[in-house]
């Protein structure tokens, strides 16, 4: 199974070989949006600074995790429902992992790949919940050794067991929560 990275140095290739000379130094910025009858709720999460290391030719691709304490909506209220439904006091990470490898052999895949890329997958963990989740990479930029690329995926309350939180009681969010999440490397010197 492809990783959510996996992508993103599969396209590097297409660049220039000097791209993939460094670990990087990674963070990303997260849009979440669901819905209900009446209402759209929209809001933010940072993942945590991560790292991918150059191993010989391969990349070996780390766990990306989201602190389910900092995930915004912008009202109180239900940030707080949102947290309970994380059961964030058990489970106060979610996390975006790479699938049974986390070793990508970048002199493989890199021109292999590129033309055949349609949708990858990641593994994700909310709680005590795993699922591979596909996504598309839109928006690759690399520029002077930095890379940025958008990815997007629909995540299902449903699939992962939770219970979304409802509106006066009555209306409850719909199953599928639509994430986007923007994704910075650098290379470390």
């Amino acid at each position: 199974m492809k990783s959510l990275l996996l992508t993103l140095f599969i396209l590097l290739g297409s660049f220039t070989a000097n791209v993939l000379a460094a670990d990087y130094r990674g963070t990303c910025d997260i849009n979440f949006t669901a819905s209900a009858a009446f209402k759209r709720v929209q809001g933010t999460a940072q993942c945590e600074r991560f790292r991918v290391e150059k191993v010989g030719d391969s990349f070996r691709i780390p766990v990306i995790a989201v602190q389910v304490a900092d995930m915004d909506t912008g009202n109180s209220l239900r940030d707080r429902d949102m947290r309970r439904m994380f059961d964030r006091e058990n489970h106060p990470l979610i996390f975006g992992m790479p699938g049974s490898n986390d070793l990508v052999d970048a002199t493989k895949w890199i021109r292999k790949e590129v033309e055949q890329m349609g949708e990858i997958s990641f593994v994700l963990r909310i709680r005590d919940r795993v699922h591979p989740i596909a996504t598309t990479v839109t928006d690759l930029s690399v520029s002077n050794g930095q890379i940025h690329a958008t990815l997007d995926f629909t995540v299902s309350l449903e699939l992962f067991e939770l219970s979304p939180p409802s509106f006066f009681g009555l209306v409850r969010l719909n199953d599928e929560v639509k994430v986007t999440t923007r994704i910075y490397l650098q290379p470390i010197e």
